[in-house]
């Protein structure tokens, strides 16, 4: 799969498609979030964690992808798609950005 024109197989925050695995370095990793179907393990990049900061700064990236990934493992039945997992992180920050956590 990877290397396919259009497809983004290299985790959260790379948008770039590739052409092939040796047309730019890997992404440096953060995190990896267990998930479910034809891959298990998606990647959260460092340059993802970068870009969500300025768009939520009431909340710690970092903390808050680690607690998600904990939230995973601990509730196998609650795991999405790797596509799935990417819009479930962009709510999960969402969520705790807006105070609606502590309510």
């Amino acid at each position: 799969m990877g290397g396919q024109l259009g497809r983004n197989t290299h985790g959260i925050g790379d948008d770039i498609a590739r052409t092939s695995e040796e047309s730019a370095p890997a992404p440096e990793l953060f995190a990896i979030l267990p998930c479910v179907g034809e891959k298990i393990e998606y990647p959260v990049t460092k340059e993802y964690i970068a870009q969500m900061k300025p768009l939520y700064p009431g909340v710690d990236i970092e903390k808050e992808t680690l607690r998600a990934k904990g939230y995973l493992i601990n509730n196998p039945k609650k795991r999405k798609t790797c596509q799935g997992t990417r819009s479930c992180t962009t709510w999960w920050t969402r969520f705790i950005g807006t105070g609606m956590a502590s309510r």
